[in-house]
Parts: structure tokens; sequence; C-alpha cells
């Protein structure tokens, strides 16, 4: 019965269906000769469909697409070789570079043999302009931030779900110690995490690893970390998670903070100074002020001897 149903759709609804998606093709006969061509080649040729019968694809692409691709004389050397060899294209990718009022498109393209009376080979061409532009505008985000972020001042590290790292800009170097070279594919907390710290961070690591949360993602915090030379450096220390082709990934962004803490150190000393200080002058002031009394109550008792004569 569902055979029936198949065998019984005409040729018209196949070809409106063909006419309608979003692809542009071309049926070929045995010598290359165009049988038919869809809406969507019509658009991207600019031959007509009464125009484009009797031409030979070559003749058509040589003419109409040669000029408008990037490598025009390589899609031609490709095509010509698979007509020679009776062998299939399979998503090559053309890109049609903008001009006037033509705009830049990216497509892919397949050209396969077909056994049928009178059709020799299937055409067409997948239009992947909106997807290709998604994909240069991620590279290019990707580029930008990593233009950054090699040269921010702060140290920017990026692990894996593993735990390894993927990322380490100059600031890292500066702050540990070791190069880029060095620090690719090691494991985080064997580098520049205290070792008592180490099972802390495993168990807190396979909880993010698993699903992206963690005590300290989206805060701020001051640590230690380790440099190459095994001294320890105090660092503030920001965590984030980002996911990555189903995988989460962490970012830390440290910055040294030697010289906080000594100007806080210092500052605490002088704070206690003054302190002091004012405690001594306090208790001065309560002393002079016990004198002053003193005085008086000792000048009252002369006047008293005085009057008592």
């Amino acid at each position: 019965m569902g055979t029936e149903r198949y065998t019984n759709i005409s040729f018209d609804i196949i070809r409106q269906a063909i006419e309608n998606v979003d692809i542009s093709m071309a049926i070929l006969s045995d010598n290359l000769n165009i049988l038919w061509i869809n809406r969507g080649m019509e658009e991207l040729t600019g031959v007509s469909k009464e125009d484009a019968l009797g031409l030979t694809t070559p003749e058509l692409f040589t003419k109409k697409l040669r000029k408008v691709f990037e490598n025009g004389e390589e899609f031609e050397k490709r095509l010509f070789s698979a007509y020679e060899n009776n062998t299939p294209i399979e998503g090559m990718e053309c890109h049609i570079m903008a001009q006037g009022r033509r705009k830049e498109r990216w497509l892919l393209f397949w050209s396969k043999p077909v056994r049928a009376e009178g059709c020799g080979r299937v055409e067409y061409f997948l239009d992947i302009t909106c997807y290709r532009s998604y994909i240069n505008e991620v590279a290019e985000s990707e580029e930008v931030f990593r233009t950054i972020a090699i040269s921010a001042l702060d140290a920017i590290v990026m692990v894996d779900g593993k735990g390894s790292i993927t990322f380490w800009n100059r600031a890292a170097e500066r702050m540990f110690g070791y190069t880029q070279s060095e620090a690719m594919g090691r494991k985080l907390y064997k580098l520049i995490i205290p070792e008592g710290q180490h099972q802390q961070f495993m168990e807190g690591f396979k909880r993010f690893a698993a699903t992206g949360e963690g005590s300290f993602i989206g805060k701020t915090l001051e640590t230690r970390g380790v440099r190459k030379d095994r001294t320890e450096v105090p660092v503030e220390l920001s965590l984030a998670g980002v996911k990555r082709k189903g995988a989460w990934y962490g970012i830390g962004i440290m910055r040294d903070i030697t010289k906080r803490i000594e100007i806080e150190e210092e500052l605490k000393h002088k704070i206690d100074d003054l302190e002091r200080m004012n405690r001594i002058m306090v208790g001065r002031e309560l002393r002079m002020e016990e004198l002053r009394r003193e005085i008086v109550r000792l000048r009252k008792r002369i006047d008293e001897l005085e009057s008592n004569k």
C-alpha cells in the first residue's frame, strides 16, 4: 500500500518540490547537456531555463560561475576531472565574491553520476552563507578574546574538563615562571596549586566538569599560587565556566596582590602606631588634667592655712 502511494505521486509534484527547495539544481544528460534546472540554479547563474536548455554544464559554469568564484579555475578543473572520470564531487566549498549588487555567498557543490534513462548526472549547490558567517563570527570573536587575553595584565588560564591547561597568557608566564609551551597540556593542580589544596581542588573540579557549577564559580577570592621555583605568590582569583562543544571549561583570572598586601600591612602598622600615639596623647592629657586639679587643691590648702593664722 505504501509503495503504491509513492508510485502514484506525479512528476509534477516532484518537480514543484524540487523547484521550491533551497538549493540550486541541474539535471544533465549523458553528454552533459542541460536537461533541466530549477529556480535556484536560474538565480545563481542568471540564466533562464529556456536559455539553459541545450547548453552543456561546462559552457554554463565556465561562462557564468568561473568569473564570480574566488577559485574559479580550481572549480573548473575539478569539475572537468569528475566528468572525464565519471566520478562524484561531494561537498566542494565554493566562494562567490561580492561585487556591485552581488553579495558574498558560500556554497557547497555536489555532482553525482546517476543511472537513469537519458540522464547522466545530477548537480546542485547548497547555500551555506549563514552557517559560514556564523562560523566566521565565532572565529573572529575567539580571535578577539585571544588577542585581548594574551595582552592582558592579569594572568588568564583556561582548563578543559580534565583539568588540563588549554590557554596560558603572557601574564601567567610572568606570574608563575612557566612558558606557554611548558604549561599547555599540563594538569593545573600539579603546576600552580599548593600541594595541601590538591585534594580539595580535584573534588571541586570533578563537580564542575560534570555540571558547570562550583562553590567559587562566579566569585572572587584570595588564595595562593605556586611558582616554578616553588615559592608562593598571593593572588586574587576570579573563576568562571564556559561550555564548548558540550564540555565545561574553567577560566581563571589571577592578579598578583603581593604589593597590595605589603601596602595593607604597612597601613595596618601605621594605624597601630597612630592609635598607640593617640593613647599616649590621651594619657598625657589625663595626667595633665590630674596635675591641674592637684595644683588647684594645693593652692586651696595654702589659702586655708593662711587664713587660719
